[in-house]
């Protein structure tokens, strides 16, 4: 049963040693399966590589409310540097830039006097991940003048 396969892979050449028989028609659809494979692979992991990047003392931008509506106060805010990292694909954080993140506090609800909590918003495309925020609020005061 061997015998008949090996006859059909390998013959004997003039010197009676066994030679195995190749397909180069064969070999050229393994190298071209190869290399697609392999560009396959090297597209996928370029794609989903990801990279990170640092921002410091990102500066928040504030909504403030009506003018009229704190014409009789004073807003008082702790702090409006805010350090983060972003996290996404390596060709989208490459590209980033200051525009294309939103970092911002909403003050347009306030209208009373008092001490607010306020949360800061990180927006940004779908693909980009915010991490390592120094501060995920802000602290307003409202007095009166």
């Amino acid at each position: 049963m061997s015998t008949a396969k090996s006859e059909k892979v390998a013959r004997i050449n003039d010197k009676g040693d066994y030679k195995v028989q190749t397909s180069t028609r064969r070999e050229i659809v393994f190298v071209i399966i190869s290399i697609l494979i392999a560009v396959i692979i090297w597209m996928y992991t370029i794609q989903s590589d990801s990279s990170s990047h640092s921002y410091t003392g990102k500066m928040i931008d504030i909504r403030y409310p009506s003018s009229d509506v704190m014409a009789d106060r004073v807003l008082s805010i702790e702090t409006a540097l805010v350090d983060f990292k972003v996290m996404g694909n390596k060709t989208v954080i490459s590209n980033l830039n200051d525009v294309d993140l939103r970092v911002y506090a909403d003050l347009t609800g306030i209208s009373d006097v008092g001490v607010y909590e306020i949360p800061i918003i990180f927006e940004a495309n779908s693909s980009i991940y915010f991490y390592g925020k120094s501060a995920e609020t802000i602290t307003v005061t409202v007095t009166e003048k």
